[in-house]
């Protein structure tokens, strides 16, 4: 998932403007919910953790 999540951004440099902010946008869901599932685990991480 957070790979997916990376390249999308990484994607998104490369895509015409409204394109690049839904990569965006869905690397960010992305990336939520990696987190939630981590706390949802019973693991304790800070979304700083994920994003890394």
């Amino acid at each position: 998932m957070l790979q997916r999540a990376a390249g999308l951004r990484r994607a998104a440099d490369q895509v015409p403007a409204p394109v690049a902010v839904a990569y965006r946008r869905r690397a960010s869901e992305l990336e939520l919910t990696a987190w939630a599932l981590e706390v949802a685990s019973g693991h304790e991480l800070a979304i700083d953790d994920i994003a890394a």
